[in-house]
């Protein structure tokens, strides 16, 4: 570590100093994490998000340790992404076509494990909640009710999703609300900030949509909105995504709930054949809207409209809701296995 932070002080340039200095940066954090380890006797590291420095920095001291890493996939990745590569003992994934997303090159994991998705089982912890919501807006009237999922809104010139972009969906889902007595519509948004209430606060069409009953917004948090989408899906008959996100549709179509794809912006994914399998991909929200209509009015063309039913296999082979007692078991099985090794 001193012989980098020296290295830095003598490099020119500012890019070649600055790289040696987060390596440095990162030594220093993997001893903390290494300190840290022995002193409470970690002999197991779970991560999920390996993106984070202080991940990196556990792994560079784990194998001296002899502390056991493992990561669990936790988000519906659809192409590699470096920031996600990792090189821990064992990677947890939803399905074995999500192996590829953490090899490169020649390069890849020790262990892969299958798990499923990890929040298949949720439903039954959010039924009653998304049962009283439902209850609420089908007094009010609403009898077809679309779930929104906002996944990200971006307020730089380099962001792909904008204001304007966003706030477009938004108003053709008020619209729908406003013109339609019998529909409503259930908005879960990725973050707090990204609340339409929050994010709009002056926006008459998301107020007067408010004020039908038919129109909610689900939040509860301070930075990531803690509801689960599937609280939100099961609120719904049909709800719409983004295909650059997934996520947040992939839960829901596991929870069983109808799902559509937004591609405003031509995304390409590993996953576009498999998709492509399904009515679920429309290109913005006017095209799905649509189809939504055609769908009520019982066109038999947009029957299989949002049925992830025939593809959810390639996504997740159990769907079973014990995603999560697969991750228990693995984790008990590591630590069992230390303790006999120290």
């Amino acid at each position: 570590m001193r012989n980098t932070y020296w290295a830095a002080f003598k490099v020119r340039g500012y890019m070649s100093k600055h790289a040696l200095l987060r390596v440095a940066f990162l030594f220093r954090q993997a001893e903390m994490m290494g300190a840290l380890a022995l002193w409470t006797n970690t002999r197991t590291f779970l991560v999920s998000e390996t993106f984070y420095q202080l991940s990196d920095a556990m792994l560079l001291v784990a194998p001296k340790l002899g502390i056991t890493t493992i990561a669990y996939q936790y988000s519906n990745m659809a192409n590699v992404t470096p920031f996600m590569m990792s090189t821990v003992d064992k990677c947890l994934v939803f399905s074995e076509m999500y192996k590829k997303l953490y090899q490169y090159d020649g390069n890849t994991l020790q262990e892969y494990l299958v798990t499923g998705y990890l929040y298949d089982g949720v439903s039954s912890l959010v039924h009653e909640k998304s049962k009283r919501h439902r209850e609420g807006m089908r007094q009010s009237g609403a009898e077809f009710i679309v779930c929104y999922f906002n996944e990200s809104v971006q307020h730089d010139r380099w962001g792909l999703v904008s204001k304007q972009d966003h706030l477009g969906e938004l108003h053709a889902l008020a619209n729908a609300v406003l013109t339609d007595h019998t529909f409503g519509a259930v908005v879960k948004s990725q973050f707090m900030s990204n609340t339409p209430s929050q994010l709009y606060p002056d926006d008459e069409l998301i107020q007067n949509a408010k004020k039908t009953g038919r129109y909610i917004e689900l939040k509860e948090g301070k930075h990531r909105n803690n509801i689960y989408p599937t609280e939100a899906a099961l609120v719904a008959d049909l709800c719409i995504g983004h295909k650059f996100g997934a996520t947040a549709a992939l839960e829901a179509a596991i929870a069983g709930v109808r799902v559509v794809l937004l591609d405003a912006y031509g995304t390409k994914t590993l996953w576009d054949p498999i998709y492509a399998q399904a009515d679920i991909e429309y290109q913005n929200i006017e095209a799905s809207m649509e189809a939504i209509t055609y769908y009520r009015t019982g066109d038999t063309e947009y029957q299989s409209l949002g049925d992830w039913t025939s593809i959810l296999h390639h996504f997740d082979p159990y769907r079973d809701g014990k995603a999560i007692e697969r991750l228990h078991k693995i984790v008990e099985n590591s630590l069992s296995a230390n303790r006999a090794t120290h």
